[in-house]
């Protein structure tokens, strides 16, 4: 009863979560799906080698769905 309570951001934090669950190595990133920078794209996990890396971002330029800003920083929509 001491803190103010915002259900709007429990319940989007709870489909940040489950957003988290239902794919590995998937982060959301602050405010999702409504984030000024990144709308309802998910952030994916950095590669852990220069081959995925180079893959991940010839991939991502390739679909319209990945957006590559380095080999390290690569966003999804859904």
């Amino acid at each position: 009863m001491e803190i103010g309570r915002n259900i709007d951001e429990i319940l989007r934090s709870l489909r940040a979560l489950q957003r988290s669950d239902e794919e590995d190595g998937v982060a959301v990133p602050a405010d999702w799906p409504e984030n000024e920078v990144f709308g309802d794209r998910v952030l994916l996990s950095p590669p852990g080698t220069v081959d995925e890396a180079e893959s991940r971002t010839a991939e991502a330029e390739a679909a319209g769905e990945m957006e590559a800003y380095d080999w390290w920083f690569v966003t999804r929509s859904e």
